[in-house]
């Protein structure tokens, strides 16, 4: 029974035709280890594995080329036990990491790629081994969050794109008797020319693919520590070693983070750095929003109730409570990547309703900010689900109802000691305006339209009212300063509002799908209520375009802004105006591009289903077209004849001509067959 088991065995191992190619076996050898090394970097796995993993990927690689002729029974053997521990861990460890599977998936693909390594004796094997060094490369990509990911991709292009052309090359020699190589198209140079076509292309389908949200993937949550249910709720700020007990008589020395602090001091300047302090992952752009201050102090503002509610965490994700209904919202889920240390309030888009944070509490303040027990340090990585108000402009002049008395008190106040000239401008800006959406609607275009933005802006007194130093004297200023004379002059005229501050989106990275936020993207605007869709955000501050609810911000066709991109890119590095000018132009064109792509999608259908139905019918055309051009040459009878035997010689005779003249034996025009092959028998 043992032997007809061990002949089977043997049988269905048999050698196969080795591959002896060194240059090919080579590229793919560098491609696996491009990959490998993509793999274990962005997938955390400890030194010890990583150096293990690139080691026996290599080792077995050279053990495969010399043994490539013998059967290697034993080893193969041995190799599908090892195989079966190795998916024995993966199912182990699966259980543990149902959040993101990717992790064990990723270090599965890694240690079969080991084993795989010590048996590659023919064409295919290698072939195998390139496929998994793909998968590996793209589950690099999707753990990666910047830019350094384009070192390994653009490797590992360059030494796949070698390892196929080598390996149809090595293909086409083991079929052949000889190969003949032209001087003009050689394999050298046709491999250069084709890498080059594929790479504009490639291109191209990058930036038209749609960004699908089913296709998103999320990295929920980092752990990094426990903490202690007792904490007071505190902003701590990394930019800020104090903690004011009142608001401060004289200005604080501007700070990066003075806009996430218990005061907003309207009378502080300076310049954020293009430093990234973060990079978020989302299916649209918005405000990444932290506190909201409800005082207007004049010249600051602050909150009027500072309490925060104590929640307790015993399993995630964590709802937050639902509070007054809220029609008209959809649901937008952010992954933030910390890149520098941030204040202990989670950035968010409102309202957050699902908080994916390694915390064991956090504290709720009454304008639903959210604080955590530390400061959020870099390489921390939370997940937030909010709900995104879609109201339209009529469903909000349509909103109205009564508003209860401490609320009128809290987003209603203004100073005693106010200027009057203030409230006398905003009943100007209203007249006619008789729903809370067209007052609101109307003081912001006021805004954007009569004042300058400016990060500089000129220093007021330490007594004087911000908002009647921009609006009046002034008449420039940054985000801070529009917002606070939105909401001032909305509440002139009976609207709830109140300032929020946090980041604006950032830039957006085509190649990543990450926004990438700097520190000058710190950003103030106002939120004004309307009854059933809650608080929503406005821009007026010049210069700005905001994120409206009524308009779908939706990035499936991100990919349009990668001229946008690399022109915003080169016009930051390149010191040359003429340089400038052409990143300008750069992200001009990416920007008038997505707008006339996505006006064409919209005229198209509006909808998926119309432009799948467009897509449809241009196919179905070109398969029409296509089968009524080869009918149409088949009844005119343009398909050429089988060629016959004396024909097919001559037709043998001149190829063999033009290949031994490329290699320097040229034919006279006299010369026939017989005396041609004399004349390169005798040279």
């Amino acid at each position: 029974m043992f032997e007809g088991a061990r002949h089977y065995y043997r049988r269905i191992n048999k050698p196969r035709v080795p591959e002896d190619s060194r240059g090919f076996r080579a590229a793919v050898l560098v491609a696996v280890v491009v990959s490998v090394l993509a793999a274990t970097r962005y997938s955390g796995m400890n030194p010890v594995s990583s150096i293990l993993i690139l080691v026996g990927v290599i080792g077995g690689s050279v053990f495969s080329y010399y043994h490539r002729r013998k059967s290697n029974l034993f080893l193969k053997l041995l190799l599908t036990l090892a195989l079966i521990g190795v998916f024995t861990f993966f199912w182990t460890e699966v259980p543990g990491s149902l959040h993101d599977i990717r992790y064990p998936l990723i270090r599965l693909f890694l240690w079969v790629q080991v084993l795989h390594s010590f048996d590659v004796p023919a064409r295919r094997d290698l072939d195998f081994s390139l496929a998994s060094a793909a998968v590996l490369i793209a589950f690099g990509g999707s753990l990666s969050f910047s830019m350094e990911f384009m070192v390994y991709l653009v490797a590992f292009f360059f030494a796949a794109t070698l390892a196929l052309f080598l390996g149809h090359l090595s293909g086409i020699r083991a079929r052949a008797d000889s190969v003949a190589e032209g001087s003009r198209w050689g394999p050298r140079r046709m491999w250069v020319v084709s890498t080059l076509v594929v790479i504009p292309v490639t291109l191209a389908f990058f930036t038209l693919l749609p960004r699908f949200p089913g296709l998103q993937l999320y990295t929920p949550f980092s752990t990094i520590g426990e903490y202690f249910t007792a904490f007071s709720g505190m902003i701590l700020n990394p930019g800020h070693s104090y903690y004011p007990q009142e608001f401060p008589v004289q200005p604080a020395p501007f700070a990066e983070n003075s806009y996430f602090n218990r005061y907003l001091d309207l009378r502080v300047r300076g310049v954020p750095e293009q430093e990234m302090v973060m990079r978020v992952r989302s299916l649209e752009p918005g405000y990444w929003r932290s506190l909201s201050f409800d005082e207007f102090l004049g010249n600051g503002w602050g909150m009027q109730d500072e309490s925060t509610e104590l929640i307790v965490i015993e399993e995630l994700p964590f709802f937050l409570p639902e509070g007054a209904p809220y029609y008209k919202y959809q649901s937008l889920v952010q992954t933030f990547i910390i890149e520098k240390d941030q204040p202990n309030t989670i950035f968010c888009a409102y309202r957050p309703r699902e908080v994916y944070y390694p915390s064991d509490v956090l504290r709720v303040d009454t304008n639903l900010g959210l604080r955590v027990p530390d400061l959020i340090e870099k390489g921390a990585i939370y997940t937030v689900v909010s709900h995104v108000s879609r109201a339209s402009p009529k469903q909000l002049r349509l909103a109205s109802g009564p508003l209860s008395r401490g609320f009128k008190e809290k987003y209603l106040q203004l100073p005693p000691d106010i200027p009057s000239r203030i409230g006398e401008l905003a009943q100007q800006i209203c007249v006619g305006k008789r729903t809370s959406y067209d007052k609101t609607v109307a003081i912001q275009e006021y805004l954007k339209e009569n004042y300058e933005y400016s990060l500089v802006p000129g220093y007021q007194g330490n007594d004087q009212n911000s908002v009647d130093f921009f609006l009046f004297e002034e008449r420039r200023g940054n985000c801070e300063h529009f917002a606070s004379a939105m909401v001032v002059l909305c509440r002139e005229v009976g609207v709830p509002a109140r300032l929020s501050v946090g980041y604006d989106a950032g830039d957006y990275n085509p190649f990543t799908g990450y926004y990438e936020v700097s520190a000058h993207d710190a950003h103030a605007w106002p939120e004004v209520f309307f009854h059933d869709h809650g608080w929503i955000g406005f821009e007026p501050t010049e210069g700005f375009e905001g994120y409206p609810p009524w308009t779908s911000t939706s990035d499936v066709w991100a990919g349009l802004k990668i001229f946008s991109y690399l022109g915003k890119k080169i016009a930051k590095i390149i010191p040359l105006g003429a340089l400038k000018a052409v990143g300008r132009g750069l992200a001009w064109m990416g920007k008038e591009v997505g707008r006339t792509f996505l006006l064409v999608i919209r005229t198209i259908g509006g909808s998926w289903r119309g432009i799948t139905l467009a897509a449809v019918i241009l196919f179905a055309i070109s398969l029409l077209l296509f089968f009524y051009r080869r009918m149409g040459r088949k009844q005119r009878g343009r398909e050429p004849p089988p060629l016959n035997d004396r024909e097919q010689a001559v037709l043998l005779f001149d190829r063999m001509s033009v290949v031994l003249s490329a290699a320097g034996y040229p034919r006279a025009p006299h010369m026939t067959p017989r005396e041609y092959g004399s004349y390169v028998r005798s040279m």
